[in-house]
């Protein structure tokens, strides 16, 4: 059904005068010097910021896919029907596996837009086939930040180590921000979490070299944070530079079985020393607030639940704003954005009235 999607190739501008010009007539002045050629960079100019701005488009119709806008039951989906070559497969080989797989019967109608989508069989082959296809269409994701002088690092030569790390985990894309930000917002997508978090942890690793996990109670995690991210802005203040420390949205159990959150704390190069004393300030961050704790009662341990509520919030809202953003979508992003600040100032309210 031919591609879906096209990238166009860079206009060239032709140069002007490189063929011999005609002489001016007598009346008319000469051209002033340099005239031309600033004519010829402007209009090289135009042309290169109308090149970016069909290829954004082109990106931002190609990403609509990681909104999740597949909608319907276990009968029936709709799907946009720039995402049918992608449900279909070259020669009908996808539709094909996800009916042998599920054992179910999958019907395309793509007269309209969105296409329709009718499973027929036993309802767990339907909901067998459902979810095969939103994790074709709609697969999961997350997004990294890497500083901007080592992502050649995890881009690799002519995109080798991207191509590694896509053959080794399954991940069917590893994209970045293109708007020359730092940090770059890497963004992962596979058809399962495991293939993403395994992806994940492979960019980490070549981020930072030499890394470790601090587990931080959930009860306390708002406050390693801070308002705005503080805390932990001063947390790398003190640690100096070529340090990381980026709080996950990974859970884990401590020994004691309390609830955790994993903290992130990685070097940019192989200085054994200069990590361990990274991990050891912020793991003394997390006893101190521990204590601080304990004095509250239950009254203070109340507000600082709600705050670590709102902080986990405003997080996966602004990864959602990144996300958002990488894609080329301002709108969203922005949105997504003051919801996550919103958050922050609920966070900070439960704070202040913890601490009272």
């Amino acid at each position: 059904m031919g591609n879906l999607f096209c990238c166009s190739a860079d206009e060239n501008v032709p140069e002007e005068h490189t063929k011999p010009q005609p002489k001016p007539h007598h009346d008319a002045p000469a051209p002033a010097e340099g005239e031309g050629k600033e004519r010829v960079k402007e209009e090289k100019k135009i042309a290169e910021v109308e090149e970016k701005k069909k290829e954004e488009e082109e990106e931002k119709k190609k990403d609509e896919e990681y909104r999740g806008i597949i909608e319907g039951d276990d009968h029936e989906l709709k799907v946009p029907s720039h995402l049918v070559g992608r449900l279909i497969g070259p020669k009908g080989a996808t539709i094909k596996a996800i009916q042998s797989e599920s054992g179910a019967k999958v019907h395309v109608d793509s007269d309209g837009d969105p296409a329709v989508v009718r499973l027929e069989g036993q309802p767990a082959a339907r909901a067998a086939a459902r979810l095969k296809i939103i994790s074709i269409l709609d697969p999961p994701s997350k997004t990294l930040k890497c500083p901007k002088k080592l992502i050649g690092r995890v881009i690799g030569t002519h995109g080798s180590t991207v191509k590694s790390i896509k053959e080794k985990t399954g991940v069917t894309r590893i994209d970045t921000s293109r708007d020359g930000s730092d940090p770059v917002i890497i963004t992962i997508s596979g058809e399962s979490q495991d293939s993403v978090d395994k992806a994940e942890k492979m960019i980490l690793a070549i981020i930072h070299p030499l890394s470790s996990e601090v587990l931080c109670p959930v009860d306390v995690i708002a406050a390693l944070i801070g308002d705005h991210g503080a805390n932990i802005k001063e947390l790398r203040q003190r640690c100096g530079d070529g340090v990381e420390i980026d709080v996950t949205h990974t859970h884990k159990k401590m020994k004691d079985g309390t609830e955790s959150v994993v903290v992130q704390v990685g070097v940019h190069d192989d200085d054994k020393k200069r990590l361990n004393k990274a991990v050891h300030v912020v793991e003394g961050e997390i006893q101190e607030l521990i204590k601080a704790m304990d004095y509250q009662g239950p009254e203070g341990k109340k507000y600082r639940a709600l705050a670590n509520q709102h902080a986990i919030k405003r997080s996966q809202l602004y990864e959602a704003s990144h996300k958002a953003y990488a894609r080329g979508d301002g709108k969203a992003a922005k949105t997504l954005a003051d919801k996550a600040k919103a958050e922050g100032k609920m966070m900070k309210q439960c704070n202040q009235d913890a601490a009272e």
